[in-house]
Order: structure tokens, then sequence, then C-alpha cells
């Protein structure tokens, strides 16, 4: 056998296999290492160690994180900002609440304040496994995904060096950034007069073909999403707590729009009758009804403006001190 044949015959399986087997170990002994790559992974860790005793729970997408990630909802801790973005979407919401309950708290008020998209719309799947699948490992985490999210993840078996960013890097950096175990707080507190932008009103401020492209979008909300408010008013039953949807600021032109074709009623309507045949109390509130905002970045989705984010800020706080009065319109009563 020549010098070529006994390299690529077995020199090179035999170093290829012993770098695998090596990456393969590796892997193994970082298995257990607590990932901190996002503000996702950051939370599924505190929610099962922060010791303070919040009365409230925040869940929403980024139109709320952006703002709750910035200026403190409610009082001194009075809520627990547990807010995501489209890419963990509501799988994270419920993930992230059920771990904080089974680790001894009791709120008394979960307010979810999420976009409509996010009850319509699938999700992302390049990037679920990131956000999500690869965060929320639980027994009843896994089975829900197997159930309602199977065609988001490969659950199949692939050697760690196929992937060593995932299997190698991400926990070797995890290692390095350690966050704390605490549920983020907000650094600044909101004005209560806060000095609000303005905007010139004219085509330039918005995009009219994002405007139409989200009114053709159906607005049929999603069977795994149905599951999941499911779970919600379990947990509510379970632990003793007041469900709270809040409907976040949207686009001027895209919410007049939505008006007219009767999407955001049908929305509304949608998950009050999932409330009422889970017999469950929930308010439903838009924060339109109250303040109209005047201007959003050009994907339609995200406030412009901080004085607008903190009015935003000052709004949520307002209707959280009305739930805990017990002020709030119920989507259905017992």
């Amino acid at each position: 056998m020549s010098e070529w044949s006994r390299f690529f015959l077995i020199r090179l399986p035999l170093a290829v296999f012993t770098v695998g087997l090596v990456v393969q170990g590796t892997a193994a002994l970082l298995a257990g290492v607590t990932l901190h790559r996002h503000n996702v992974d950051d939370l599924a860790n505190a929610v099962m160690h922060d010791g303070h005793r919040y009365s409230v729970v925040l869940l929403g997408d980024s139109v709320t994180h952006n703002v709750a990630h910035e200026y403190r909802i409610g009082d001194v801790d009075e809520v627990a900002d547990l807010t995501t973005h489209a890419f963990a979407g509501l799988p994270s919401s419920l993930f992230l609440l059920k771990r904080y309950l089974e680790s001894g708290h009791r709120p008394q008020h979960v307010v979810l304040a999420a976009s409509r998209g996010v009850y319509v719309d699938p999700m992302y799947k390049p990037m679920f496994n990131y956000y999500v699948g690869s965060v929320f490992k639980l027994p009843f985490e896994r089975e829900f995904l197997r159930t309602h999210y199977s065609g988001y993840m490969n659950y199949g078996w692939r050697p760690a060096a196929l992937s060593m960013t995932t299997n190698l890097g991400e926990p070797l950096l995890s290692l390095i950034r350690r966050p704390g175990n605490d549920i983020w707080r907000a650094p600044e507190t909101p004005s209560l007069n806060p000095t609000l932008e303005g905007f010139p009103n004219d085509v330039s401020t918005y995009d009219q073909e994002a405007v139409n492209n989200r009114v053709k979008a159906p607005a049929v909300v999603r069977p795994e999403v149905k599951a999941i408010l499911r779970e919600f008013c379990e947990l509510s039953h379970r632990y003793g707590f007041s469900l709270h949807i809040i409907w976040p600021p949207i686009e001027p032109h895209l919410q007049a729009a939505w008006k007219l074709t009767g999407k955001m009623q049908s929305i509304t309507e949608q998950l009050a009758e999932i409330f009422k045949s889970n017999q469950t109390a929930v308010s439903i509130d838009d924060v339109v009804d109250q303040q109209e905002y005047p201007n959003f970045d050009r994907d339609l989705i995200h406030i412009r403006g901080r004085g607008w984010e903190q009015r935003y800020a000052n709004q949520l706080t307002a209707y959280i001190h009305e739930f805990k009065k017990g002020k709030q319109q119920m989507a259905f009563a017992n």
C-alpha cells in the first residue's frame, strides 16, 4: 500500500474520528452549562432564582419589551418584566410563566401585552430553535413543542462536530457572560409628562406596501396559539392569578385599515371565545382607545420616539394599577 493510500484510507479517517470523539466528549461536558446568549436565555434562568415578590408579571413581544427594558413599568418591585420578542413568541411567554410559578412565585396578575401578529402569524422557523427549542428543555416544554410545534424543530441526533458553534462556542461564551440570577429591571423611571416628539404627517413616515401586506395577512388565531392560551387559562385556575390582554400601540394607517376590514375586532372576539370556553375571566384592553401613537419604524411594529415610549410605559402602569383595584372590563366572567 502506497503512502498516499495509507493516508486516505487509514490516517485521515482515524484523525477525523479522533477529532469528532474529542468534540463529542467536550460537548457532553458542556451540556450542563446554563446558556446566556440572549435575553430569553437570561430570563429562563432568572425566573427560577429571582427571589423578589412581584405582584404582577408582564409578558409580551418586542413592542412592549423595547419600552419595558428601558423604562420601569409600575412601582418599585411591582412588575416582573418577562417580555421577549416575536422570534421567541408566545411559547416562550408560556414557558417563562410556568417556570416562574413552579418556582414558588405567586403573582396576583399576569399581563400579556403582545401584538396581534403573534396570535395569527406563523413563527419564524429559522430562529425558532435558537430562541425556543434550545432554551426550553424541561419535560413539559419538550412535550408541548413536539405536540404543537413539531414542524419547527429537528429532534434527530447530530454529531457535535457538525454544530460546533452550538455545542462548544455558545456554552463557552456563556461561562464568560454571567448576567446574574435576577430578572432585568429597567434603569429609568418614565416621566409622568414626557415631551412627545412631533412627526411630519406625510407618506414618508410609513410604508404603504407594508400596510397592504399586513392587511392581506390572515387574521385567524393559530391552533398552536389556542393551545398556549388554554395553558394560560389552566395556570390561572391553578395558581389563582387574574389574566389580562393588552393590545400594544399600532401604526395609525395599519390600525385604520385593519378596523375597516374587521380583523382587529375579529381577533379580539376569537380570544374572548377561547377564554369563555375555558371558563376564565380575562380583561382585554387596547391602548389606542385612550392614546393614538403617531409614528413607528418603517416595519410598522416598533414605536419611534422616547417620549412616546414613555407614554406607553405610563399607560401600562395605569392599566396595571386599575387591574389591582379591580376596575378592568372582563371579556368573560363566570
